[in-house]
């Protein structure tokens, strides 16, 4: 029997590496809010077109598998009709596989048919054995995988060489899920031993998906994918399980296998929640929401849940909750569980003990009523539960939230000692959960933490506390500091598109009390430090002579969220007295009067400096206008600004010589397609002496055009003679690039836009607008490291960008510190372009003088406002770096 030859649509043996970052969600149907009531079911999702295109192609699919059936079970007069059966799929449906599948068993004879078969029914039941066991308790089940491993490595033997060598295919993608179910489940693995797992793990989905691409299968691949994907993550290599669970998600959806396509949608949830991706979580539940599979409806529920949680939003996420109540035993009980924690979020001490107390006996229930009589006051009642007995048997995200409450029980009884014993128990325990557990997507993947968030900056505000407590305030800067400063530590492997294997050290110390002490002598009047928790902060004061002080800010994290978003839009909108009036009250909150007293510098400094070390929400506050509205009662006080400290020294002061010549580059503007003149704003620069030339009239396509800019880089050019100006049609990726390679000082005019999808998440999906649309993206400057001693970003909110928990606002600012640029001066919010023009003039005069980057903005500030312009033009402006 001969047939014409078709195309091939096999899986390669490892799929390509495609560009996707997220693309899914590009591509992905359009997304349907859900109605308040309820969680959508699938038939409410679909219309009546895409129904009836479904049971279509369900009815030719069906009558496929049918008639493969019957060849299986020696009906080979059916090969034709297997064929046509399988062209129709491929024409009318794109499910080109199946045609593939045909032709490779009507292949084999009928003796070979039927030794594949029985291949495929031993297979069969050694996966229904492995179902069967999947409940058994860990010691069982371990003993119970090692004898099915032997027996499916022996089982690929026999087959691999055979005729129908597919089943063997099936053996090793099933091998490869044992494998990374064990490393998710077993909690005694040692590191090495994760590692030789996981490793095996790959090299058995690699060779299960040759074997599956040989016989043109595509549904097969599915699983090894999954596992791939699963690889990935638990080696820390994010891009990759990106990718992986982006090549699942398409496949799952062109083969109209929903199991897997909710797969791959968790798993990309997975990776969003350990960014802290807020934007992303939403626009994946959603997703999951519309597919709507049975098995994935609470699921999808409690993430949103612990979303809402996480977010701080205990409110929303009880209406929800309330909305969506499971039937299930287990399920309610892990509704219990958020329910009990939402309620103690909202101060409803009674509804958490409630929803804690209808929760069946176990560790689950005791801590969380152990919470509870932590809320009421009742410490012994917390040390009495929580003792030695019951945390030798807890599962580490259990534990982590165990020793953190016990921390806090200890610290309300005076025993700071005590308490930091603990919570370091519980900062190792939650790092180990995250290094193994963390996002584990079986359906049975352990209760959520109690309280609804990760263990993090709750402790990083506890274990300062306690230290405080004890006296020694500059341990309590020094852990502040150390708990969030990691991305711009050395150990930046964690910001690398590819971060590699997740370190094994759950918190090794990298900052040392010298190193904060000799940060605090660079500035005259030392450095401030926060740690902003859910329930409380701490503020620590750091003099330049060592001394610290620490004072205790008994506000909740959503209050001071509030009070800098007031300040924030009052700055905008210029109500100049509200903004007054807020800034006094923001002062207050964070910078209590008995810190401020002991900030104080030598009366020989003039314009003395304090370097803001600002964490979580008050990365977005406008120190700078606090100083400049009188709310800090020092005179001519200058703000220095950094998210975290570095791991390296601050460093002398710039050299006045290094300020000299710059990078010029921006005016974007587009080159029309229709070719010719267009309306665009100018001709070329005036000066002729300027190194390029503009064209006379190049088109200009963008939202807002910049007429301030052009104007703005020939003055800056004519102040800083032999400089590189870039402009216009010249502002281009090449010539960007070759500026960040120089270590000359850089100032960049242009717009701050959307559109970077690139491989680092972490960074946001925004960057600097090039000519011809391009888009200078985060992970851009992330890849090439520039080293600059001053950039400036003259673009609209140009600090900004994703914004994660424990690690504030990461954007095209970060990158830039990140990679060891010293300095930035940046904007916080949208800023008008003639203003942004004359402020950006008086910093590079105030430069000239001789004063330091922080200096210089303070005095264009000054001018700015002397002029009459409103705080919207001058507050935006922050200097961020070591000065």
């Amino acid at each position: 029997m001969s047939h014409e030859p078709v195309p091939s649509f096999r899986v390669s043996r490892r799929p390509a590496r495609r560009a996707w970052v997220l693309a899914p969600l590009v591509a992905l149907p359009a997304l349907r809010a859900p109605q308040p009531g309820a969680l959508p079911s699938a038939g409410q999702q679909a219309d009546v077109a895409q129904t009836a295109s479904a049971d279509t192609y369900a009815a030719t699919y069906r009558g496929y598998v049918q008639i493969l059936t019957r060849l299986f079970a020696g009906e080979h007069d059916v090969q034709d009709e297997l064929i046509a059966a399988g062209e129709t799929l491929c024409r009318e449906f794109d499910r080109c596989d199946a045609l593939e599948v045909a032709r490779y068993y009507c292949a084999l004879t009928p003796e070979e048919l039927a030794a594949g078969r029985r291949a495929e029914n031993h297979y069969r039941a050694v996966w229904k054995d492995m179902r069967a066991n999947s409940a058994l308790e860990l010691e069982d089940w371990d003993a119970w995988r090692a004898e099915l491993v032997e027996e499916l490595r022996a089982f690929v033997t026999d087959v691999k060489d055979e005729a129908d060598f597919v089943p063997a295919g099936r053996a090793l993608s099933l091998l490869a899920r044992l494998d990374v179910d064990r490393v998710e489940r077993d909690v005694r693995l040692s590191f090495p031993e994760i590692d030789e797992l996981l490793e095996q793990a790959h090299g058995d989905a690699q060779a299960s998906l040759e074997v599956f691409e040989d016989a043109g299968m595509l549904t097969p691949t599915l699983e090894p994918l999954w596992t791939l994907a699963r690889v990935d993550r638990k080696r820390g290599q994010v891009a990759l399980a990106r990718q992986s669970y982006g090549e699942l998600y398409e496949l799952s959806g062109r083969v109209r296998n929903d199991q897997y396509r909710e797969h791959a949608l968790r798993g990309l949830l997975v990776l969003a929640q350990e960014l802290g991706d807020v934007d992303e979580i939403d626009e994946l539940l959603q997703e999951l929401l519309r597919l709507g599979t049975r098995d994935g409806r609470w699921f999808v529920a409690r993430k949103h849940a612990y979303n809402l949680l996480s977010r701080e939003e205990p409110r929303a996420a009880l209406a929800f909750l309330g909305r969506n109540r499971p039937d299930t035993a287990a399920e309610l009980a892990e509704w219990n569980v958020l329910v009990g924690g939402a309620k103690l979020r909202t101060g409803d001490v009674t509804g958490g003990r409630r929803a804690y107390e209808a929760l069946p006996d176990g560790p689950v229930r005791t801590i969380g009523l152990a919470r509870v009589a932590l809320r009421e006051g009742r410490t012994d009642a917390v040390l009495e539960a929580l003792d030695d007995r019951l945390l030798a048997r807890l599962a580490w995200n259990d534990l982590a939230l165990a020793h953190a409450t016990l921390a806090e029980a200890q610290l309300a009884r005076g025993d700071a000692r005590a308490a930091i014993a603990s919570i370091e128990a519980s900062l190792e325990a939650a790092e180990t959960w995250r290094v193994r557990f963390e996002g584990a997507e079986s359906d049975d993947d352990p209760v959520i933490n109690i309280v609804g968030e990760v263990v993090g900056v709750h402790n990083v505000v506890l274990l300062a506390r306690a230290h405080a407590a004890l006296g020694k305030p500059l341990e309590a800067a020094r852990v502040i500091e150390e708990l969030q400063s990691r991305s711009l530590s050395a150990r930046r492997s964690a910001s690398a598109p590819d971060r590699g294997a997740t370190s094994h050290e759950p918190w090794a110390q990298t900052l040392r009390a010298e190193d904060l002490v000799a940060w605090a002598g660079a500035y005259e009047l030392g450095l401030v430090t926060w740690a902003v928790g859910a329930d409380s902060s701490l503020v620590v004061h750091v003099a330049p002579d060592g001394r610290a002080t620490a004072v205790p800010i008994e506000r909740t994290r959503r209050t001071i969220e509030e009070a800098v978003r007031r300040l924030r839009e009052s700055l905008i909108t210029g109500e100049a007295e509200r903004a007054t009036e807020l800034a006094r009250n923001v002062r207050e909150v964070l910078l209590p009067d008995e810190l401020l007293s002991t900030i104080d510098a030598s009366p020989s400094a003039r314009r003395p400096r304090l370097l803001f070390l600002l964490h979580g929400p008050l990365e977005r506050l406008s120190v700078e206008a606090l100083a400049a509205l009188g709310a800090l009662p020092i005179e001519e006080l200058v703000p220095v600004a950094l998210p975290g400290l570095p791991d390296t020294a601050p460093g002398a002061p710039l050299d006045t010589e290094a300020l000299s010549t710059w990078s010029l580059l921006g005016d974007p503007l587009a080159r029309s397609d229709l070719g010719g003149s267009a309306a665009g704003d100018g001709g070329p620069l005036a000066s002729t002496d300027l190194p390029v030339a503009l064209p006379v009239a190049l088109p200009v396509a963008l939202p807002v055009a910049l007429p301030g800019a052009r104007e703005e880089l020939a003055d800056l050019y004519r102040m800083h003679p032999g400089s590189e100006l870039v402009a216009g049609a010249a502002f281009e990726r090449e010539a960007v690039e070759h500026a960040l390679q120089t270590r000359r000082p850089l100032h960049v005019a242009t717009h701050f836009v959307a559109g970077c999808d690139g491989t680092n998440r972490r960074l946001g999906g925004a960057g600097l607008l090039l000519s011809d649309g391009e888009v200078l993206c985060p992970s851009d400057v992330q890849a090439l490291q520039p080293e600059l001693p001053l950039v400036v970003l003259a673009a609209c909110e140009s600090q900004g960008g994703r914004y994660l928990d424990g690690q504030g606002l990461q954007g095209v600012a970060r990158a830039f510190l990140e990679s060891g640029t010293r300095n930035l001066l940046v904007t916080l919010w949208p800023v008008e372009d003639g203003a942004a023009r004359e402020l950006a003039l008086a910093f590079h005069r105030a430069l000239a003088d001789g004063l330091t980057p922080s200096r210089a903005v303070a005095r264009a500030r000054q001018e700015l406002r002397a002029a009459g312009l409103p705080p919207a033009d001058w507050a935006a402006y922050r200097l961020v770096g070591r000065d």
